[in-house]
């Protein structure tokens, strides 16, 4: 079992140089220190997603034209990849995947419009067992994240610029919250202890954050964005062990 100690965050943007890394101070996921050697490790690559699969190994999702390209760590350091994920869209932008119990779901935009597939893993193997991609949205939309917490599936999105929450019921979503504020919904995740939970709002002005302890019901409040990286607009987060937190925080 892998015990949370610190949290790493991925991100893309206007003057961030391609995809860079930042360490949590802490336990503090409003505040980060980006890691100086982080420029270029992953050539190429924008909007990227940090996901970790149930034999530890992360994975960094990135927009690639023809696909979703899917990089590859074992220490956090060295990168392996990328292997491509078809999903017979063009034009992929904003790709995220969550482990669902039997592989993984991944979503992402093409066209003005959120999709998601399923594949049984996101090694070589897994990726090549992608299904076809389904709509999840009824509607032209920006970008969706997803958030389970305690027993339930939330779905983030914008609507004419405004974030949504939602809960799955069944088959189907519940408007829990409109209105959230202003912006694309770049990354949302439970911080350490799983009482509090943030989302990091993709806006012209970097990443914007806002946090609840009430997720059932969408109470979110904004905090400041001083702590964010500088030109951040898209990102994803994953949690990190002692041992990994103070192998990068000798890069910070």
């Amino acid at each position: 079992m892998i015990e949370p100690f610190g949290l790493l965050l991925a991100f893309s943007g206007a003057g961030t140089g391609g995809v860079r890394f930042a360490l949590s101070e802490g336990a503090d996921a409003l505040r980060w220190r980006v890691l100086r050697e982080s420029a270029g490790v992953l050539p190429g690559a924008s909007d990227p997603f940090l996901v970790r699969d149930t034999g530890g190994a992360i994975h960094c999702l990135t927009a690639g034209g023809d696909g979703v390209r899917v990089w590859t760590t074992a220490d956090l350091e060295t990168w392996s990849g990328p292997r491509v994920l078809p999903v017979g869209v063009t034009g992929v932008r904003a790709p995220k995947a969550y482990p669902d119990g039997a592989g993984h779901r991944v979503i992402f935009t093409a066209g003005g419009r959120a999709y998601g597939v399923h594949t049984a893993g996101l090694d070589t193997a897994g990726l090549d067992t992608a299904t076809a991609p389904v709509p999840l949205l009824d509607r032209s939309g920006d970008d969706v994240a997803l958030l389970h917490a305690n027993g339930v599936e939330y779905r983030f999105h914008s609507d004419g610029g405004t974030l949504v929450q939602c809960r799955r019921d069944g088959d189907s979503f519940t408007e829990v919250k409109h209105g959230i504020g202003d912006g694309e919904a770049a990354v949302v995740f439970a911080g350490l202890g799983g009482r509090t939970w943030y989302l990091l709002a993709g806006t012209g002005d970097g990443l914007r954050p806002y946090v609840t302890r009430g997720i059932g019901i969408g109470a979110w409040q904004p905090a400041s964005p001083d702590g964010m990286p500088a030109g951040a607009r898209r990102g994803g987060v994953i949690t990190v062990t002692e041992d990994e937190f103070k192998r990068l925080e000798a890069h910070a």
